[in-house]
Formats: C-alpha cells, structure tokens, sequence
C-alpha cells in the first residue's frame, strides 16, 4: 500500500511528466478557441461538452457538430514522419 509520502512523489512525479506537459499545452489551444465564445471562457463549463480527444457541439437543430484536435509529440513525428496517423 502507497503511504502519504509515497502517494505525494507519484503524484508529483506525474505532474512533471511529459504526459501533463503535453495536455497543459492543449489547454492553450482550448483557452483560446473559447474566446470566440459568446460568453467567453466563463461559458466554456457548460455551452461545450469537452472531451479528451473531441467537443461536441450542439447545432441547434437537435444534432451536434464534432469539433476534434489531435496533438503530436514531436519525437514521435520525427522518428515515423510517414506514420499514417501523422498523413491524416
């Protein structure tokens, strides 16, 4: 069993990690969209259902529009540049 002390460097060692670095670098880009919101940011909690990969967006005509972003890491677009994940 992980006690406080060993809970607090996992924790802490996720924070540092390339993983949250990479998603801090997504909330930049999500920061910015909301801008163009009608309510600004503050509208950004409730007007958009964000999820990790892609926002649905209703379109006022009882459907929604699916606005998606993907991020590359870019030691991983350097070492397969031909991927076809990176092609798409």
């Amino acid at each position: 069993m992980l006690g406080q002390g060993g809970l607090d460097g996992l924790a802490s060692a996720l924070l540092r990690g390339r993983g949250f670095a990479h998603k801090r670098d997504i909330s930049d880009v999500v920061s910015a969209l909301s801008a163009a919101l009608p309510g600004g940011t503050a509208a950004l909690g409730q007007a958009v259902g964000v999820g990790d990969d892609c926002a649905a967006i209703p379109d006022g005509d009882g459907g929604y529009l699916l606005f998606a972003i993907e991020g590359f890491v870019d030691d991983f677009v350097q070492r397969m540049p031909g991927s076809p994940a990176i092609a798409a």
